[in-house]
């Protein structure tokens, strides 16, 4: 007993040196090097989606039902090969069908007023082959403007009919539940060719700064009103699981097979949570144009991205700044973004100092005046990794070009007292 009690001590010991040395040793590393795991294990740089074959592919018998809700929304993601005349993306037999309606067309019909609204889309705002999200929201509470059409976080049709009191068409549905990939009414099945993400069906009309709020990100599983959840995770076998807490797993149904379980580069990531304030993305489907802000901070590429991405948010601090201990400059913004990186992209940041930090420089403002910080972990140091090169015509943009995007942290500096 007592031998085993001086083995585990010393053990103890060692173990306690080990841990102790580590963080010393990575409390002198570079700040540009620090201690950091590129990405978590939860997160691998792929996960894994399902590919529809465009012939008979389809989910079904999930056991989700659309039938007298007041409000509802269909969000998912999907990489589309092809669009054409009534391509089944999801819907609910004789009650909702969300579809391609042509080659530069997405529908959504609703049975009970014989209602639909299309939205007419070009190569440009809805590239094929590329991952596009798309939530399509029916609110019955709604004093106009019943159906919408959401595409990649913005709101692109609103209309329809009033449905009255709920979504329910008056009479028993054909009893088949909401599937996905199948034109829903009719014989033919029309099916999707394509790609297929991050399913989730709500018993309610969400709002755009919901589905903005969870648009790059996991769910739960356990929020409230979302009636079913599929991450396309499963890899293998013909089930597809629900991964909210109801338990309305689908079954594959066609040719589907494990052939049919495919790698996935859909533009989510888990950041950290004092960093999912107003999260954004830049993905295949911004090509080369700016990326949405995320509070002043936004993002562009000179070559169109394939399957590289990046998700960033903020930790929604604009209330001032911190001394600098970096040589040469005089402040740090409290604003810092926190950026998840999927392959190598080099991208221009671009800083709006107003919306940043609330200084609004006008044409006092000199670009060069400004630097981008960088660091890797929370206690790391920042490092000072680029200049800013230009300003825009307000004053107020600060570009900071060709930065070689890693994951981590970001905020700027000044040189002078201005932030």
């Amino acid at each position: 007993m007592t031998k085993d009690f001086s083995n585990n001590l010393e053990g103890f010991i060692r173990l306690v040196l080990l841990l102790f040395s580590f963080n010393c040793f990575s409390q002198v590393l570079p700040s540009t090097i620090g201690v950091h795991h590129k990405k978590e294990a939860s997160f691998p740089e792929q996960s894994i989606t399902l590919e529809f074959d465009g012939t008979n592919d389809r989910v079904d018998n999930t056991g989700v039902t659309l039938n007298n809700l007041i409000g509802f929304t269909l969000e998912l993601w999907i990489n589309a090969d092809h669009a054409g005349s009534n391509i089944g993306i999801i819907g609910e037999d004789n009650l909702i069908e969300c579809t391609f309606s042509g080659s530069n067309k997405i529908r959504v019909w609703e049975e009970k007023k014989r209602q639909t609204i299309v939205w007419i889309f070009n190569t440009s705002e809805f590239p094929m082959q590329a991952w596009n999200h798309l939530a399509f929201v029916g609110d019955a509470s709604a004093s106009s403007g019943w159906l919408k059409i959401y595409v990649n976080g913005k709101l692109e049709k609103s209309g329809g009919k009033d449905p009255g009191a709920n979504w329910g068409i008056g009479h028993t549905p054909r009893g088949a539940p909401v599937r996905l990939a199948k034109k829903i009414a009719g014989n033919n099945d029309n099916a999707f060719d394509g790609k297929m993400d991050e399913v989730r069906i709500w018993s309610e009309a969400r709002t755009l700064e919901e589905i903005n709020s969870n648009m790059f990100k996991h769910l739960n599983g356990d929020e409230d009103n979302l009636m079913a959840y599929y991450q396309m995770s499963d890899a293998s076998g013909t089930t597809l699981t629900d991964n909210s807490s109801n338990s309305n797993n689908g079954t594959l149904i066609g040719n589907m097979n494990n052939n049919d379980w495919v790698n996935s580069y859909v533009p989510l990531a888990d950041l950290p949570s004092a960093y999912q304030n107003n999260v954004e993305g830049l993905w295949e489907s911004t090509a080369t144009a700016d990326s949405d802000e995320s509070d002043g901070l936004s993002l562009s590429v000179d070559v169109a991205l394939s399957n590289d991405f990046i998700i960033f948010g903020n930790n929604d601090d604009d209330n001032g700044t911190s001394s600098s201990s970096i040589l040469g400059l005089n402040l740090i913004s409290d604003r810092v973004w926190y950026f998840e990186e999927i392959g190598d992209i080099t991208a221009d940041v671009k800083v709006d100092i107003s919306i940043a930090t609330g200084y609004s420089g006008g044409a006092t403002l000199t670009a060069d005046n400004y630097k981008l910080l960088y660091k890797t972990c929370a206690m790391c140091d920042y490092s000072d990794i680029s200049d800013g090169l230009s300003k825009s015509v307000n004053g107020t943009d600060i570009t900071f070009s060709s930065v070689i995007i890693k994951d981590g942290y970001y905020t700027i500096g000044s040189t002078d007292s201005n932030l």
